[in-house]
């Protein structure tokens, strides 16, 4: 098997708005989990996801990396999970010899379909627990002090009597 792309949103918005995560930064993340030698290449790359033309949408830009079969097999079969990235697949259309992306939905016959249900949050969020882990996170009691720096990358778990109360991404 060759060419096992995986994806990430990279946090940038319409109208200049959002932080965009830079490439290097993606990468160096990812080579934390499965080592940097089993990333081959990185690239920016419109993401293989549809997306509406509004101010404050995500631009569809990501950071977009080819892996070795080794480090792809890590990233989704590992204890920290995907750290937001997706399988790279492309828009049913390229392979429907020119059949409109709707017809190709409609008739639901593609991993394709299932892929863009995945994605749910465009702010490249995590949808599943899972992939939490690795992610920077801080726990604090309600009503602690603590920074307003925003990381957009930091989960917060906000306790009040040792149970959850808040959970947060900044």
């Amino acid at each position: 098997m060759s060419n096992l792309w995986v994806w990430r949103h990279d946090g940038s918005l319409q109208c200049g708005l959002g932080e965009e995560e830079p490439l290097a930064e993606a990468q160096a993340q990812l080579a934390t989990i499965i080592g940097a030698h089993n990333i081959v290449k990185g690239e920016k790359r419109q993401a293989p996801v549809m997306v509406i033309a509004l101010c404050g949408a995500p631009t569809g830009q990501a950071n977009a990396f080819e892996l070795t079969e080794e480090g792809y097999y890590l990233l989704f079969h590992g204890f920290p999970g995907p750290i937001g990235f997706r399988p790279w697949i492309e828009p049913p259309a390229a392979k429907s010899g020119g059949a409109s992306l709707a017809a190709t939905f409609a008739r639901g016959d593609g991993a394709q379909d299932r892929e863009l249900r995945i994605v749910g949050s465009f702010s490249g969020d995590p949808t599943l627990i899972r992939e939490l882990y690795g992610r920077p996170c801080r726990v604090y009691n309600i009503g602690d002090a603590i920074t307003l720096d925003l990381r957009r990358n930091r989960f917060n778990v906000g306790l009040e009597e040792g149970r959850i109360k808040d959970l947060w991404f900044g």
